[in-house]
């Protein structure tokens, strides 16, 4: 889970954003478009481009000694 929250807190402010706001706020990617003044078609490349870089970065980070807080 910390891995994780690293990684994306290490995302540039546009994948970020539109990152937490359709997971934790549910928005629809049209939703999220009029909210963030983009095309649906933006917030699903930038969905897509945020995918990827967690995906890369957490496939290099060493695991943590989990269960430590």
């Amino acid at each position: 889970c910390r891995r994780l929250m690293r990684a994306v807190a290490g995302l540039p402010e546009d994948l970020r954003q539109t990152l937490m706001l359709y997971y934790y706020e549910d928005l629809t990617y049209r939703e999220l478009g009029q909210l963030l003044n983009v095309s649906a078609a933006t917030v699903n490349a930038r969905l897509t481009r945020a995918r990827l870089i967690l995906r890369e970065k957490l496939a290099a980070m060493k695991p943590e000694a989990d269960l430590t807080p």
